[in-house]
């Protein structure tokens, strides 16, 4: 039983929802986010360039995001059940058939469409179904289904996986409270849909560099230097939404204040004809 929005449990059935939505983080975030680990075997396999290889990444990435929105349409019209389900399904014929390719180019439709497609649908889903079962507890019932994500990349990328970890977390609990619970899902694959369309070309861009200098160091420095710079602008977002409540009670003082004016104006004409 799935429970409807605005009505939240914040315990019960819903520790169940969280522990299912670890597992969900835990595969969907996990293939999402250690492709490095299989990128060398790739090399090795295909002998193929970095920046061909690179591709496989990319096309994982939109097709990641990019699905995000329709597991969000999926979810609302059949149940997140039958979403996650259905997701499964695809991401393990991804996985199965990625077995047979015998060139780079077929693990770009296994590997990058079928399973990135059937993990962001997962992946979208957990959040908003966590949502639904948590409102005062939702840092906490976010934070443990996240750790899945967390404990994918620990096991795969140690201290990779501690950073972006807290990033899960804090992500979708910025989403929540800034936009409440009936956008969390809508809100959650729009950004992840504008994070894989930079992680399409990123990846490939990132194989050219090392293919062209033949280190990875400019490619570190140029991501390392957004990170500063998006972190720098996180930290400005309670200040700018601040800002933006004032003007919009200013905006609404302002008029309450022109119809009073206007009401007044009529009194006086009204009283003023013979």
């Amino acid at each position: 039983m799935e429970a409807a929005i605005g009505d939240h449990p914040d315990g019960g059935w819903g520790w169940v929802i969280v522990f299912a939505s670890f597992l969900g983080f835990f595969i969907s975030a996990g293939l999402l986010n250690s492709f490095s680990v299989i990128y060398v075997a790739f090399l090795d396999a295909f002998k193929e360039s970095k920046a061909v290889t690179a591709w496989i990444s990319g096309i994982f990435d939109v097709a990641f995001t990019f699905s995000a929105s329709y597991g969000v349409a999926f979810s609302k019209r059949f149940g997140h059940r039958k979403a996650v389900m259905a997701a499964g399904v695809l991401a393990s014929l991804g996985i199965l058939t990625s077995g047979f390719t015998t060139h780079v180019y077929q693990l770009f439709f296994t590997y990058g469409v079928l399973t990135g497609a059937g993990m962001g649908v997962v992946y979208v889903t957990c959040i908003e179904i966590v949502s639904i079962y948590f409102k005062k507890r939702f840092p906490i019932a976010i934070g443990l289904a996240s750790a899945g994500a967390g404990a994918a990349q620990v096991i795969l990328l140690a201290i990779y996986g501690t950073c972006s970890g807290g990033y899960f977390v804090f992500r979708a609990i910025v989403i929540k409270h800034f936009l409440g619970d009936e956008k969390v899902g809508q809100a959650t694959s729009l950004l992840i849909q504008v994070l894989g369309i930079i992680s399409f070309f990123a990846a490939p861009l990132g194989g050219w560099m090392r293919d062209s200098s033949g280190i990875y160091d400019g490619f570190f420095w140029l991501s390392g230097s957004w990170l500063l710079l998006a972190s720098v602008l996180a930290a400005f977002l309670p200040m700018i939404n601040r800002l933006g409540k004032l003007k919009c009670r200013q905006g609404k003082s302002k008029a309450e204040d022109n119809d009073v004016e206007t009401k007044s104006e009529s009194t006086d004409s009204i009283l003023s004809t013979p």
